[in-house]
């Protein structure tokens, strides 16, 4: 059976001074309003179709378009948000917006993140300290249990730590930049060597609580 097309109402523009307000609406019907500058008004309207979709990243509405583009002799879908036709990057560049509306896409409010800072951290006693997780987008989502030895080893330029999860939910942490495990880079071992948290839960990477073990068995 063949999928049904998906249908969008067309977006329109609302002007108010200095900023447009760009209206998409989702599938059922749901208007959502994006601000842009006035002075990338005209670069927004370039793109033909402008919709509504719920991000789970954000827990909220954002507005996209999507683009089907021949890539490596295949057919694939581009997704560019307002902010990155506003700023004139990859859709896939992590794209901070600076007061948390992800909706608000003038400049001023939009920045891309450097994935080389290095991560907050707090140490609370002589044996720990918590690392404080951001996501792609720099914000920060958790934090993690390391021994406080090892800030100097874990907090430093060319690593960002972030929490991702497994299929299962189950939470784990990464450097952003590479994907190494974080108990991984602790214990400087192969990264296919197996990890056993002893109390069940990888975001505690205390020395006391990680071990390799040679498989899952």
């Amino acid at each position: 059976m063949a999928k049904r097309k998906i249908e969008f109402k067309a977006h329109h523009f609302e002007m108010d001074g200095d900023v447009v307000r760009l209206v998409a609406y989702s599938t059922k019907g749901v208007a959502v309003r994006a601000i842009v500058d006035m002075a990338d008004l005209e670069m927004v309207k370039r793109v033909s179709s402008w919709r509504a979709v719920w991000n789970t990243d954000f827990d909220s509405y954002i507005v996209l378009s999507k683009t089907a583009i021949k890539k490596d002799g295949r057919t694939v879908v581009r997704k560019d948000t307002v902010a990155s036709i506003v700023l004139g990057c990859s859709p896939n560049a992590p794209i901070r917006h600076l007061n948390g509306d992800v909706l608000d896409n003038r400049r001023a409010n939009l920045a891309i993140y450097d994935r080389h800072v290095p991560n907050d951290y707090e140490v609370i006693d002589a044996d720990t300290a918590f690392v404080y997780l951001k996501d792609r987008y720099g914000r920060t989502v958790s934090k993690a249990l390391i021994t406080s030895t090892d800030v100097d080893k874990v907090i430093r330029s060319g690593y960002t730590w972030v929490m991702k999860r497994r299929a299962s939910g189950q939470p784990y942490v990464v450097n952003l930049n590479d994907d190494l495990l974080l108990a991984h880079h602790l214990l400087a071992c192969d990264a296919k060597m197996f990890i056993n948290y002893v109390n069940k839960n990888p975001l505690d990477n205390r020395r006391t609580n990680i071990e390799i073990r040679e498989n899952q068995e």
